[in-house]
């Protein structure tokens, strides 16, 4: 399936990203990985923040660009850890691996975003839910979501 959604101004994300995650499979047995696309500035990292708000994680979420991983503890029954990782400036998947990619995958309390998913695109998760940013203009971004069973090579 293929949603697309518009965006107007933080409210909006905020709005998106309550829906979005309400949305998930609380029963998979593995981590639930996101896949995030989109030119720099298109509302990756503001979509996460407002996730992780939401998540009740206290800490303030920045793009983790040269740390490449960040982990926060968030408040939700099912997801324990958020992951948020910036896969820009890998050199290939097994840099991502180097940083316990298959551990992360395995614990289905595990909620992961990826930012540049499509640098790693082979060691994503076949169930990854793909979601692809873009800038309109300074106030509007589009959305689109791809669900699994319409992902192509996800």
């Amino acid at each position: 399936m293929r949603a697309e959604t518009i965006v107007r101004n933080n409210e909006e994300m905020r709005r998106f990203a309550g829906e979005f995650l309400s949305s998930l499979d609380q029963s998979a047995e593995r981590a639930t990985v996101i896949c995030l696309n989109g030119e720099l500035g298109s509302g990756k990292t503001t979509f996460v923040k407002a996730c992780a708000k939401i998540l009740g994680v206290a800490e303030n979420v920045i793009s983790p660009t040269f740390l490449i991983l960040k982990t926060f503890a968030t408040k939700h029954k099912k997801y324990k850890l958020l992951h948020h990782i910036d896969a820009y400036r890998l050199i290939s998947e097994k840099e991502l691996e180097a940083l316990g990619w298959r551990e992360m995958l395995d614990d289905s309390r595990n909620l992961i975003f990826v930012e540049w998913a499509s640098e790693v695109r082979k060691i994503m998760p076949e169930e990854s839910i793909e979601l692809n940013f873009k800038f309109i203009d300074e106030e509007t971004r589009s959305i689109e979501e791809i669900s699994p069973s319409s992902s192509s090579g996800w």
